[in-house]
C-alpha cells in the first residue's frame, strides 16, 4: 500500500530555509560589496591623512635655486644710516609745554646756552612753595645757630667778668694786708675785704662750671644746626636747578640737530626734543641678523659703497644685545669721507672664512628658518619637502650647506611666511 506522501528525506533544493539561515546569507552577499568598499574607503581616508599638511601652491608664485659649489668668502651685508660721533641727546627734564625756542636745528651753539624753555604752572608754582619752606626752615635753622652761639658767648662774657671781680677783690685784699701788717689798719677793716674775694670767687667758679656743664651739649647742637643748614642748602640748590631744569640748556658746544618742536607743543618728562652734534665726526649704525652675532669683533674690516668706489671702514662697537631678530653695529670709516647724517649706505663686513663649498642664494626663506630647513623639490618638479640642513658661512649673496643637500638638488629660496607648519607642497601650474 503506498503512501502519500514520499518516505525518502527531501532535497536540499526543495527544504524550506529557517529565519536564521536568510539574515546570514543576506549578510553574506553584502559582505561581498561591503567589504572591498571599506578597503576603498579605508585608503582614501590614509591617503588623507598622510597629506592633511599638505599645501597646494602656484609653481610661477615660488623662487627656486639649484645647489650649486661655489668659492664664498664669508661676510656680513649690512644696509647702515651715518650718524655723528658722540652725539649728545637732550630730552625732556619735566612735563610740560614747550614756552620759547631759542634756537633752530643746524644752528651752532655753545655749551650753557638755552635751546628750549619749557613751562609748567603747577610744577613751577609747587618748585616755588618747596623752596619757600625751605628758606623759611634756613632762616629757623640759622636763628637757633645764632642763639646758641651768643647764649655760649653769654657765658664766656660772665665768666670772665666774675674772674676780673674776683681778681680785683684778691688785688686790694693784697693791699689791705700789706697795710694790715704794719698796723695801719685793723682786722675790722680787712674782714669785709676777705669775704668780698670769697663771694667774688664762689661766683666765677660757679660760672665757670655753666660754662663747661652747657659748652660741650650746645657745640654740639651748633655742630648739628651747621649740618643741617648745610643740607638745606644743597636743597635749596637742587630746587633752583630744578626751576632752571626747565630752560634745556647745550651740555657741550656744536650744531643743533633733529630740533622739531612748535610753541605750545606739549611734552612728557624723558621726550627726546633735540640733538647736539659736538662735530667729532661720523659713524656708521648697521643692524645686523643675529645669525652672526658670535661672527663680529670688534676691528674687523669692512666696506661701503659710495658712487660706485668701496670704501674702507673697520667694526668700532658691537652692542651682543639681540632685539628684532638682530644686533647693532657701529662701524668707523678709515678714510676722510664727506657724509651727511641721515645718509644711508649698503656695505659689507669681511668674516675670515672662505673657501669652495655647496651652496645656494641668500634668500628671503632664511627669515623664517635661519638656515635650519627649506623645502627641496622632488626630480618631478610637482613637490616639495621640509628636509632639515645645516649651514655654514654665509656671503651677501650665497649661503653655504655643510649637511642636508647635495649638489644638483633644487630648494625654494623665497618666503615661507605662508607656507604655516606645511611638510609638503604640491606645486601647481606651470613653472616659469
Amino acid at each position: 500500500m503506498s503512501l502519500p506522501f514520499p518516505t525518502s528525506p527531501i532535497s536540499g533544493m526543495d527544504e524550506p530555509l529557517s529565519g536564521r539561515e536568510k539574515r546570514w546569507r543576506r549578510w553574506r552577499r553584502l559582505s561581498i560589496f561591503a567589504v572591498p568598499s571599506a578597503v576603498l574607503l579605508a585608503a582614501l581616508v590614509y591617503l588623507s591623512l598622510q597629506r592633511a599638511g599638505d599645501l597646494s601652491v602656484s609653481a610661477a608664485s615660488v623662487r627656486t635655486a639649484e645647489v650649486e659649489t661655489r668659492q664664498i668668502t664669508e661676510a656680513a651685508a649690512f644696509v647702515g644710516r651715518v650718524v655723528p660721533m658722540d652725539l649728545v641727546q637732550l630730552t625732556a627734564p619735566e612735563t610740560g609745554r614747550i614756552a620759547t625756542i631759542h634756537l633752530r636745528s643746524g644752528d651752532t651753539v655753545q655749551a650753557g646756552a638755552p635751546i628750549v624753555t619749557l613751562s609748567n604752572p603747577e610744577r613751577e608754582l609747587a618748585i616755588s612753595d618747596r623752596l619757600a619752606r625751605i628758606q623759611a626752615e634756613m632762616f629757623t635753622t640759622s636763628t637757633a645757630q645764632t642763639g646758641l652761639s651768643d647764649a655760649g658767648n653769654q657765658d664766656r662774657r660772665a665768666y670772665l667778668e666774675a674772674a676780673h671781680l674776683r681778681d680785683e677783690a684778691a688785688e686790694r685784699l693784697r693791699r689791705q694786708e700789706v697795710l694790715l701788717e704794719r698796723d695801719l689798719v685793723n682786722e675790722a677793716y680787712v674782714a669785709p675785704q676777705r669775704e668780698q674775694l670769697q663771694f667774688r670767687t664762689r661766683v666765677a667758679e660757679e660760672l665757670r662750671a655753666v660754662m663747661e656743664r652747657n659748652g660741650p651739649s650746645r657745640r654740639s647742637q651748633e655742630s648739628a644746626a651747621s649740618a643741617y643748614l648745610a643740607q638745606l642748602r644743597e636743597n635749596q640748590a637742587a630746587t633752583l636747578g630744578q626751576l632752571d631744569g626747565f630752560v634745556v640748556r647745550a651740555p657741550v658746544a656744536g650744531r643743533v640737530l633733529g630740533l622739531d618742536l612748535q610753541t605750545g607743543e606739549a611734552v612728557s618728562a624723558g621726550d627726546p626734543l633735540a640733538q647736539v652734534d659736538p662735530g667729532k665726526g661720523v659713524l656708521i649704525v648697521a643692524q645686523l641678523d643675529a645669525f652672526y652675532v658670535s661672527r663680529v669683533r670688534k676691528g674687523q674690516p669692512g666696506s661701503i659703497e659710495i658712487s660706485g668706489r668701496a670704501v674702507p671702514l673697520e667694526v668700532a662697537h658691537v652692542s651682543p644685545d639681540i632685539r628684532d631678530g638682530g644686533f647693532r653695529v657701529e662701524l668707523a670709516l678709515r678714510e676722510n669721507v664727506q657724509l651727511n647724517p641721515g645718509q644711508s649706505l649698503q656695505g659689507r663686513i669681511d668674516l675670515a672664512a672662505s673657501g669652495a663649498f655647496p651652496s645656494i642664494p641668500a634668500g628671503p626663506f632664511l627669515e623664517q628658518t635661519s638656515g635650519s630647513w627649506i623645502f627641496v623639490i622632488d626630480a618631478d618638479g610637482r613637490t616639495a619637502r621640509r628636509r632639515n640642513i645645516r649651514t655654514g658661512i654665509r656671503a651677501p649673496d650665497r649661503v653655504a650647506v655643510i649637511s642636508g643637500l647635495k649638489t644638483g638638488e633644487r630648494v625654494i629660496i623665497s618666503s615661507y611666511r605662508d607656507f604655516g607648519d606645511a611638510k609638503v607642497i604640491d606645486l601647481t601650474g606651470e613653472t616659469p
